[in-house]
């Protein structure tokens, strides 16, 4: 089969009628045909050498005739070389319209292209083949004018235009409309038949959807009760959690507390010792007895406050969880600005900018808290941002209050980042007079909680002791997380007029 042929499948019932019918009628015309034109060589050639011209062509057309009912019976095997011989046989010797034959077929069989040219050749062919048929004048020597009744030698009536046109239309279409209607009920054959097969393969396909289904349905069960065990378990854990957090919470505000305990004992019980040695200097120096007893009363009230206080701080703090390396006994406000640079923020990018009004003038309570908030921000940021530039300020002083800012870029897939875990990743502390934080950078509203995040992230424990505090010293804390930069703002009061002895 040549390439581009269609393969027609086993013969079909009206296949096999055509070839015991139709094919021992084809023969007897293909045969006939030269023999009609062997009787009328007498009249086409009366010249002698003419006449044996024409014997010898009606010999060569019997052998061509024979040939192509041989190709009659070839025509399933190769009907692409059997209709281009029957062709060039039909077009050059009168064997009749032997095309015919195998024209359906191979319509059927080629492409679309060569099937319209064939029709074409075919038609041709048929005008010539007719045209050498009306060649013999008489009844006996043409098939035409056999089927018209019309012969010339005996003064017969004119050939029928219309009855040639009518043979030839009907000789002409009858082979190819078969063949265009075989092929069209090939393709449609071939159409349901891939119909069937996507058929089949839907159902197939059918049965393999119900039974992914129900192994599907079989999974969503099993997800169902994996699901409801994860809530459970989720539930359990967020339970836990924040059990953990309020534990965590609360020991940061005890460790915190413990801490500004000791500051309170060292600052507070300072001031009671010296009040309690000028009152024993008074005491000596009295001439008037009622003043002498009045310095004595100071100082042993200013005695038992002591001892008071370094009573209730032993009570309240335990040295050994003491985390705190930082000496801030040894630093004063003035020396902020090199803390920073030299010891807080040692080995690490800082940048500090520090303007304090009058610092040596800040009681030792507000400077131990400062320094105390700057060290916990400077470490946290120092931790949770390594390498990455921290830039702290510090401006303020006597009757504005004092404003601490600590800024480090956001690092890392954990937001709010430069921070310790705790109870809140982020909170605003009301301030204890509003009237005082008018150099504040940022004041929250009234009604708002002491503790607001202004940006969700991580939990941090660091800024509770921040909160614990400012919020003792009656000052706020706020953390924002902006453009891509993590930021602590604090304000703790400094009331003016107040000044370290």
């Amino acid at each position: 089969m040549n390439s581009g042929a269609k393969d027609l499948g086993p013969r079909s019932r009206l296949g096999w009628v055509k070839s015991f019918v139709l094919i021992p009628i084809a023969w007897f015309m293909t045969i006939g045909a030269p023999a009609f034109y062997f009787v009328g060589v007498e009249e086409r050639h009366p010249n002698g050498w003419l006449n044996g011209v024409g014997t010898f062509y009606s010999v060569i057309a019997m052998a061509a005739a024979i040939y192509a009912c041989y190709l009659f019976t070839q025509r399933r095997q190769n009907p692409r070389r059997t209709g281009h011989i029957l062709a060039a046989l039909q077009l050059v010797f009168p064997v009749g319209p032997v095309l015919a034959i195998v024209l359906p077929r191979y319509i059927r069989t080629q492409p679309a292209k060569d099937g319209i040219y064939m029709s074409g050749f075919y038609g041709v062919s048929l005008i010539v083949t007719m045209a050498r048929d009306l060649l013999g004048q008489s009844a006996d020597t043409s098939i035409l004018r056999n089927l018209m009744n019309v012969d010339d030698t005996d003064g017969g009536g004119p050939i029928s235009i219309t009855f040639l046109i009518s043979i030839f239309l009907i000789t002409f279409l009858l082979p190819i409309g078969l063949g265009y209607w075989e092929a069209s009920r090939d393709a449609l054959e071939e159409t349901e038949g891939r119909l069937f097969e996507q058929v089949g393969q839907l159902k197939q396909r059918d049965v393999q959807l119900e039974e992914k289904e129900h192994q599907l349905g079989q999974t969503s069960e099993r997800l169902e009760e994996t699901s409801v065990r994860l809530e459970q378990t989720s539930e359990e854990l967020e339970e836990r959690s924040r059990a953990s957090e309020e534990m965590e919470y609360e020991l940061s505000r005890k460790e915190e507390r413990e801490i500004m305990a000791r500051d309170i004992h060292d600052t507070v019980g300072h001031r009671l010792s010296l009040v309690s040695l000028h009152a024993g200097v008074l005491e000596m120096l009295a001439q008037d007895d009622e003043l002498k007893d009045k310095a004595v009363q100071v100082r042993q009230e200013a005695q038992q406050a002591v001892d008071e206080l370094r009573g209730l701080v032993h009570v309240m703090r335990n040295p050994a969880k003491r985390t705190d390396t930082f000496d801030y006994d040894n630093y004063e406000m003035t020396d902020l600005a090199d803390v920073i640079e030299h010891v807080l923020g040692a080995g690490h990018p800082v940048s500090s900018s520090v303007f304090v009004t009058d610092p040596e003038k800040a009681l030792g309570l507000l400077t131990k808290s400062t320094y105390r908030i700057v060290q916990e921000l400077l470490t946290n940021a120092i931790k949770h941002a390594p390498g990455e530039i921290v830039r702290v300020k510090v401006k303020g002083g006597p009757g504005q209050g004092l404003n601490i800012s600590v800024a480090n870029p956001v690092t890392g897939g954990v937001k709010g980042a430069g921070l310790n875990s705790g109870p809140a990743d982020g909170f605003a502390l009301t301030p204890h007079d509003p009237q005082d934080s008018a150099s504040s950078t940022s004041v929250p509203q009234s009604g708002e909680s002491a503790l607001t995040t202004r940006e969700g992230g991580a939990r941090v424990g660091g800024l509770t002791g921040i909160r614990e505090r400012a919020l003792a010293m009656g000052g706020w804390v706020l953390v924002t997380e902006e453009d891509g930069e993590f930021r602590v703002d604090a304000w703790l009061p400094w009331e003016k007029g107040s000044a370290a002895e």
